[in-house]
């Protein structure tokens, strides 16, 4: 009985282990592409009623969480909106984005 009593002690601390193991290896999966997420995308201007992002190899959708979180810490009430999208030197494109009150639309 104490055999199958410590086998299973020693399964048990092995598989909690190997799970904490995995659970590393994502976090530092979501580390580095953050950091190529963030190598991307590059703030060029912005102020209190607008900000212009420079990206390359990125979506546009990702760049407007970033305009969103930007124009929100400037004022809780203002949303960012698309103003246009160019393209600019070696490939990449320049977005700007509105910050504007919620309460306007």
């Amino acid at each position: 009985m104490k055999k199958y009593l410590s086998l299973f002690l020693v399964l048990a601390i092995c598989v909690s282990c190997q799970s904490t193991k995995k659970d590393e290896n994502k976090i530092t999966q979501i580390s580095a592409a953050e950091i190529n997420y963030r190598e991307h995308i590059v703030v060029k201007a912005g102020d209190e009623k607008h900000v212009i992002y420079e990206y390359s190899d990125v979506r546009i959708d990702d760049v407007a969480t970033l305009a969103s979180a930007y124009c929100h810490h400037i004022n809780p009430e203002y949303q960012a909106s698309l103003r246009d999208i160019y393209m600019y030197k070696n490939h990449k494109r320049r977005a700007t984005f509105d910050c504007e009150c919620i309460a306007k639309r």
